[in-house]
């Protein structure tokens, strides 16, 4: 929680500074640590997601790209979705 106050416009934080008063972060490593996890909150954000579609893609490729119906060239709808082609 206190990572993400730094994300905010609105001044965030106890004092409204965004930790930018010293009270906030006392010591430089309890503003390390908030800075890591800031870093590690928006990497692992980013990397879960790619990992976790990436993976999908190998192992199940025909569901992770869903269930096209191809008709004339072009899609023409979905057959999961129980429509007549």
């Amino acid at each position: 929680m206190t990572a993400r106050k730094q994300l905010g416009a609105n001044g965030g934080g106890f004092f409204g500074a965004n930790s930018a008063h010293p009270f906030e972060n006392p010591t430089p490593l309890s503003n390390f640590v908030q800075l890591l996890a800031l870093l590690l909150t928006a990497l692992t954000g980013l990397f879960y997601s790619l990992a976790v579609t990436g993976m999908a893609q190998v192992v199940f490729p025909a569901q992770a790209n869903g269930s096209f119906v191809i008709a004339d060239g072009r899609v023409a709808g979905s057959a999961l979705i129980g429509q007549s082609f």
